[in-house]
């Protein structure tokens, strides 16, 4: 899978391409559905674990980004490849949000998209608050900054989000440990 470089390229690739798109959109779905008919193998292209559901938000395409979003086995697969489940706890929520931005909400989507968001909150709180400090002392802070967003309960985030920003601050990476910071004084000013 190819990735445009810069955003004027996929501007420019679409308006030339404007009237082939739907067609092309097509393929991409009925491609998305083989790996989907085979359970999200392992060798499923990253694509269709993350940047996907995010462009079938931005097409508002509920149905399909409600399908997606609602598939237990995609959110395993994307969790293995990242460890984490902040992107499908986000997708959910976008497909929540274009549903109800819908003049006729589909409440049977809405009720199957809950079960997955609790059903993805719920192994958010098995999370031992100092992994993501771990991650981050390891060199991986945006993993650690994104497993620390999935933690819900908010004392257990704010001590999480400390640990990255102390960790990044020992690092040298103080910028960014100042943003993580004031993030988690953000969260713990909530509770």
């Amino acid at each position: 899978m190819h990735v445009f470089g810069h955003d004027l390229l996929m501007q420019r690739t679409r308006d030339r391409f404007k009237n082939r798109l739907p067609e092309f959109r097509r393929l991409i779905d009925d491609w998305a559905d083989d790996y989907a008919t085979q359970g999200w193998p392992p060798d499923t292209p990253r694509y269709f674990l993350v940047p996907y559901g995010q462009q079938l938000a931005e097409i508002g395409a509920a149905d399909r980004l409600t399908s997606m979003a609602t598939d237990p086995a995609r959110h395993d697969r994307m969790r293995v490849r990242t460890n984490t489940d902040a992107a499908a706890l986000a997708e959910v929520e976008r497909a929540q949000q274009l549903l109800v931005d819908q003049p006729e909400p589909d409440l049977t989507a809405l009720v199957l998209l809950v079960v997955e968001h609790d059903r993805l909150a719920q192994r958010s709180q098995a999370i031992p608050t100092d992994l993501p400090g771990l991650w981050a002392r390891l060199g991986h802070p945006h993993r650690a900054t994104a497993l620390a967003g999935t933690i819900r309960r908010p004392e257990e985030q704010a001590r999480a989000l400390t640990g990255v920003a102390g960790a990044l601050a020992a690092a040298g990476q103080v910028d960014r440990a100042g943003r993580v910071a004031a993030e988690a004084e953000q969260v713990a000013r909530a509770i």
